[in-house]
């Protein structure tokens, strides 16, 4: 049974109606010349979304942020102006979005959104304090990776092959995505991303997919990684058969929905007893691949984690396999 957000503690007001899983906030007012504390939050939020699209953020990241931000806005009124918002109506929005999110990864994301939107007024000059500098998100601990055993490993790419043989158009695709995440350890966003000329076919015994990234923040995610033979007659014979449109540089054209249809339609194929995701594929790349004692700088490079972000991927293998991986570095 769905949980019913209560009222809003300010307002005495039921919270912001959803629709899709989303809040749906109605900010009509235009954003103004310049930004000042006097400024409502309404023009505030139409200046926070024009800020994350000059620093470069992601357009899921502007995306979540602005729809955090607007509950913000709803929950104080639109015609709030900036410097008369307290930090003592930031921790009660706090405990209000911690009671009724539905899990405390989404307080934990909503939390973080508002103290990018003051943080950004505060050293914008628009506010001379940051309001929001004493809400700490509490951190979400995230959910053990799910790892496809040797079986259900097989069992997918059989289903994958099996695809093969069907009468859709797509039906190579199950195998390059297969053969992307779990054989190269790709994200879904990059598989989304690469172009044609991303994949490079001159040594058709080791074939190279380049992983780029504009953004110099995730110059750790940069990379070339080698794919199995197969990629390379699986790219051709995809090609062959659906040569890319005119201004259509993908390799795969495909909505990001469509592709995640794809990958849990072959974890029915292979029966498997939970859902199919990237995530689950990627991880079993992963723990495969350290498994196999590929050395850990490798298996670190090739899946695009910073130092930080491996250190964790670690634990959280460790924890989910109940396996203690010792690194040259300890002592091996």
């Amino acid at each position: 049974m769905t949980k019913q957000p209560k009222q809003l503690p300010l307002l005495g007001r039921t919270p912001p109606r959803r629709e899709g899983g989303q809040y749906l906030v109605p900010v009509t007012e235009p954003p103004g010349g310049g930004l000042m504390g006097d400024s409502s939050l309404a023009t505030a939020l139409h200046w926070f979304q024009d800020e994350m699209r000059r620093e470069g953020l992601a357009p899921n990241t502007r995306r979540t942020y602005a729809k955090a931000v607007s509950l913000l806005v709803r929950y104080l009124g639109k015609e709030r102006p900036l410097n008369r918002i307290s930090p003592d109506d930031l921790r009660r929005f706090q405990a209000w979005v911690m009671e009724n999110a539905r899990s405390p990864k989404t307080a934990e994301v909503k939390l973080t959104a508002v103290r990018r939107f003051f943080l950004d007024l505060y050293e914008a000059g628009v506010l001379p304090n940051n309001a929001a500098a004493d809400v700490y998100p509490t951190k979400a601990t995230p959910a053990p990776p799910v790892i496809l055993n040797r079986a259900q490993e097989e069992a997918v790419r059989r289903a994958a092959s099996e695809m093969i043989t069907q009468p859709e158009g797509d039906s190579l695709v199950p195998c390059l995505l297969v053969t992307l995440m779990l054989d190269m350890g790709l994200r879904m966003g990059e598989v989304e991303r690469l172009i044609v000329d991303d994949v490079d076919l001159d040594d058709l015994l080791r074939p190279r997919v380049y992983v780029r990234y504009a953004e110099r923040r995730h110059r750790a995610k940069r990379r070339t990684v080698h794919g199995p033979p197969a990629l390379a007659d699986l790219v051709r014979r995809y090609l062959e058969l659906h040569p890319p449109p005119d201004g259509e540089e993908r390799l795969l054209p495909f909505s990001r929905r469509r592709l995640q249809h794809i990958i849990e339609r072959i974890g029915r194929e292979a029966d498997l007893r939970r859902r199919l995701t990237p995530n689950t594929l990627r991880w079993t790349y992963i723990a495969r691949s350290l498994l196999a004692g590929i050395p850990p700088e490798e298996v670190q490079r090739a899946a695009g984690l910073s130092a930080l972000g491996w250190q964790d991927a670690v634990r959280r293998l460790q924890d989910a396999l109940q396996t203690r991986f010792v690194f040259a570095s300890e002592g091996r």
